[in-house]
């Protein structure tokens, strides 16, 4: 059953209507956090064939700052990862209700080893058609604060333990404080917006 967390905007404004509609918006949750997306198993066995192929990176792309290792993960190596994964935002989607074409890019394995981190970013921009992002934790042997999303720390992460949330949305990746965080990424994408 997944788990509705954060703060949201509730649309209240100080402006004054001209002509007022009788719409009735309900709040979107920040996140959806799911739990048990991959067994433990499946996430040691991630790390460890794809430790070896991660690269070093820093990037400041849309004027974000990133220090994280990363490596691909493709659908015709890891199709129970691509297939887990899609039920979750397909599930997700019943909530946010986006229109879904796929993945532009694969899923990615990030290490965020100590002193690494992901600035205040969002996963969308002009040329990317990012809707959803997911990120799936895949340990819990590190020191470090993590994912937050809207400035809203996420509850407690187990491996194999998911986090859905609209890619625009801003959020970061605390810096690790001791050992490496390790996760799955993806964006799940679609026609643009109108």
């Amino acid at each position: 059953m997944p788990e509705f967390g954060g703060a949201f905007y509730s649309g209240e404004s100080s402006m004054s209507l001209v002509y007022p509609l009788p719409l009735v918006v309900e709040p979107i949750e920040p996140f959806i956090v799911y739990r048990e997306v991959l067994t433990p198993r499946t996430c040691r066995r991630v790390v460890k064939q794809y430790e070896g192929d991660l690269e070093e990176g820093a990037t400041g792309d849309y004027g974000q700052t990133t220090i994280v290792d990363q490596a691909g993960l493709y659908p015709d190596v890891e199709p129970m990862v691509y297939e887990a994964v899609a039920d979750v935002l397909l599930d997700a989607n019943q909530h946010y209700r986006y229109s879904l074409s796929g993945f532009y890019e694969p899923l990615r394995l990030v290490a965020y080893r100590t002193g690494r981190y992901s600035g205040m970013h969002a996963d969308f921009a002009r040329e990317d058609r990012s809707k959803l992002s997911i990120s799936i934790q895949l340990n819990d042997d590190y020191e470090g604060d993590g994912l937050r999303i809207l400035n809203e720390p996420l509850p407690n992460l187990s491996p194999g333990d998911a986090v859905v949330f609209p890619s625009w949305w801003a959020h970061e990746v605390r810096p690790t404080r001791r050992g490496c965080r390790y996760a799955i990424v993806g964006w799940a994408a679609g026609p643009a917006f109108v």
